[in-house]
């Protein structure tokens, strides 16, 4: 009964998103505050409750950016794409999962992290392959886990392998960060298919330009990313950077910081990504993946900032470290007790 229950909520939130988008593609400007107003009625979550309130007051200025950055989206992007992912992300991740994670938290006392940030390198001796993911995703949503970073690095040489599982997956969202390297054509076909990903390319790379046809001839969505340590200078708060910043018609930028940087400077990077959202100056949504993670960590579950990552070669990147383990595969409920 309990599942049954489940399934009708959702058909009924897939249902009227449908149709809330499809009104949007009409008339987007006055459709979109309306389309605000619905997810009112069906996210409960206190953390969506926050964006959808940040939401409204942006879309009362009729100048905002944010109105070219929805167009575009709607203008280049597949309808279904947009409300299978949104869906996953805002109710399966941040409304089903974020219950059981602060479930997890009163009863067991451990933390589980609302998204899985999970390295692939085919360079590295006994690296995780897709393969690993299977287990890895099956026991991650049992605890609630319905959002994934996958950052694939050197090689699109797993690529294949992820887009089957993704579709495999359908009732999680993925983040797929994509190497500098082209995306073989071949492929088309799976990234035409997977309705619950975003691909996310670095920016400014040789590839870039040329794999965002590919997505956008498969109606895909996508953004860019760019990785800093603690001497880079990344100013999101002058009109001129960050209309620098879009590139190739990307509305959506993920900062990431590379390994061994400060803590304070991670912070300090998601401050000014979020004071760039509360105060647009071009129709640019940016977002730190670290930081961001924390944030939310934090509103989901209440719980002090940190975040949780799968490296390659099976050890653990927290907040408070890199944890290196001979464990083999991952046990998630074990790692979350120990390390998170």
């Amino acid at each position: 009964m309990k599942r049954m229950k489940k399934d009708i909520r959702r058909a009924i939130i897939d249902a009227t998103v449908d149709r809330g988008l499809r009104d949007i593609y009409e008339d987007p400007r006055r459709s979109i505050r309306k389309f605000v107003d619905l997810g009112r009625q069906f996210q409960k979550g206190r953390f969506i409750q926050d964006i959808n309130n940040i939401l409204q007051e942006l879309l009362r200025n009729d100048d905002s950016p944010y109105y070219t950055a929805i167009e575009h989206v709607l203008r280049f992007s597949d309808r279904k794409k947009i409300k299978d992912f949104g869906i996953n992300l805002g109710y399966n991740s941040f409304t089903v999962g974020a219950k059981t994670l602060r479930k997890i938290k009163e009863k067991e006392n451990y933390n589980v992290p609302w998204n899985l940030i999970i390295r692939l390198d085919s360079t590295v001796n006994s690296c995780l392959t897709p393969h690993d993911l299977i287990d890895i995703i099956a026991q991650g949503r049992k605890l609630g886990i319905y959002t994934y970073s996958i950052r694939l690095l050197s090689s699109n040489l797993f690529l294949e392998d992820l887009l089957k599982l993704f579709i495999t997956y359908d009732d999680c969202s993925f983040m797929l960060y994509l190497p500098d390297s082209e995306i073989d054509d071949s492929l088309t076909s799976y990234i035409a298919d997977c309705s619950n990903v975003m691909y996310l390319l670095p920016l400014f790379s040789d590839s870039c330009g040329r794999n965002i046809v590919l997505l956008k001839r498969c109606k895909s969505l996508y953004g860019l990313y760019t990785d800093y340590d603690d001497d880079t200078s990344l100013d999101f708060n002058d009109s001129e950077s960050v209309w620098d910043y879009l590139n190739n018609d990307s509305i959506l930028l993920l900062t990431v910081a590379k390994d061994g940087v400060t803590l304070e400077t991670i912070k300090k990077i998601a401050e000014s990504a979020k004071h760039a959202r509360l105060e647009p100056v071009a129709p640019l949504m940016i977002f730190d993946l670290y930081g961001d993670f924390m944030d939310i960590q934090k509103l989901l579950v209440g719980e002090s900032p940190n975040f949780f990552e799968i490296c390659s070669d099976g050890s653990y990147k927290t907040a408070k470290g890199i944890f290196k383990t001979n464990e083999g595969l991952p046990n998630l409920e074990k790692a979350f007790k120990n390390y998170f």
